[in-house]
């Protein structure tokens, strides 16, 4: 890695009014970058956090944090799922809606906003209600719309 590379590297880890040492510049690109991942990745923001907390930076220290980050993660996700199929009717019912009184489909936000969802969670939620078949979508903006599913037929032809 090239050492403007990792002085950029470091500067992000380290606080704003500390400039990096040129020997921990050139220790970073050698010894710890390639185990700590690519920036931005858990395993590297773990790092941060590792060392943000002054506890020194040792491999288990930043496994055990990477551990804690993806275990979050993952009850996020499962939190968001459960909310999504708790209110998949509800959803459905909303989308047919706004498609009959706009001609188009919600924005994802606003989907979000009427079932309750947190703006963390409305992309989880949105993609498991895909995967369930109640919704579908494209890259195109408005594009919710409702599966062909008989589910959504019965939500259709209750509104």
């Amino acid at each position: 890695m090239k050492p403007k590379t990792a002085r950029k590297l470091l500067r992000s880890l380290l606080p704003d009014n500390v400039e990096p040492d040129e020997r921990l510049v050139a220790k970073i690109a050698t010894d710890l970058v390639k185990p700590l991942g690519a920036p931005g990745s858990v395993r590297w923001q773990a790092a941060r956090t590792v060392i943000s907390a002054g506890r020194g930076i040792t491999d288990d220290q930043v496994d055990a944090e990477t551990q804690r980050r993806r275990a979050k993660h993952a009850m996020a996700v499962e939190e968001a799922r459960r909310a999504a199929e708790k209110s998949a009717d509800a959803a459905v019912a909303y989308v047919a809606q706004y498609r009959a009184a706009h001609g188009v489909g919600p924005t994802w936000y606003e989907l979000a906003r009427e079932m309750g969802w947190s703006h963390q969670t409305k992309g989880t939620s949105i993609r498991h209600l895909q995967k369930l078949g109640h919704l579908t979508f494209t890259t195109a903006n408005r594009s919710l719309d409702l599966a062909q599913s008989p589910n959504s037929e019965v939500a259709t032809a209750a509104i």
